[in-house]
């Protein structure tokens, strides 16, 4: 059982170093197929003509995406193998950086020339009792304004895997199978509005939360630091 913090995320990447070739399977699930859609349309408007920071890049599936309007994409994942294939993507003209890096150290990152900081189905993966830290660190580093955009999903019956098991804090973790039988116990939170918004209360400014019936947005920005 994953009661330490560092070894279940040591364990989530290993889950996601032998899922990469698999990973953009779950786009494929015919349920979703409408509010994929919309969620494209919305990304690719509300990153248009903006330098985007995009942690947890994966495969580059939503990389590819957004960068058909922007002005530029520097995305970032610690895993190698997803990697190798965020870089085989076709960006067109748009500048995209693709390379390894910890959301949790972004220090080496040039705050100023960042509009928006994009997680894509990442917080979800980020233990309820890392986010404050997580988050603190982006106020530490970036701007106040900084925008902060967060896309990730909702829990459905019959649609996602099932919660296996919830610790103490909270965290939810469900049993997944890859197609070479191998089995991972990996943690995934669905939190609703109000529990973003309090994860989110001591950093960022009240933003604006939409929920499609498979997945959520949330838009918001930095506050300023009180010194």
């Amino acid at each position: 059982m994953e009661t330490n913090t560092s070894h279940a995320q040591q364990h989530l990447e290993n889950y996601y170093q032998r899922r990469a070739k698999e990973y953009e399977n779950i786009y494929d699930k015919p349920e979703r197929q409408q509010d994929l859609k919309a969620l494209h349309k919305q990304l690719q408007n509300f990153c248009k003509n903006k330098n985007i920071l995009e942690i947890a890049c994966g495969t580059g599936y939503w990389t590819e995406s957004i960068s058909k309007t922007a002005a530029s994409i520097h995305a970032l994942d610690v895993n190698n193998a997803v990697l190798e294939i965020a870089e085989q993507k076709n960006y067109g003209s748009t500048p995209v950086k693709v390379e390894e890096g910890n959301a949790f150290d972004l220090r080496h990152i040039n705050s100023q020339s960042i509009d928006i900081i994009f997680m894509g189905f990442w917080w979800s993966h980020v233990p309820y009792e890392k986010i404050e830290g997580f988050l603190e660190h982006l106020a530490e580093h970036f701007p106040p304004n900084a925008t902060l955009l967060i896309l990730d999903n909702r829990y459905v019956e019959g649609s996602s895997t099932p919660i296996s098991r919830t610790d103490k804090f909270g965290n939810s973790f469900q049993q997944r199978q890859l197609k070479d039988g191998s089995r991972y116990k990996v943690i995934k939170n669905f939190p609703d509005e109000r529990q973003i918004r309090k994860s989110c209360a001591n950093y960022c400014q009240r933003g604006s939360y939409k929920a499609l019936e498979f997945f959520w947005v949330y838009e918001t920005e930095l506050k300023r630091r009180e010194v």
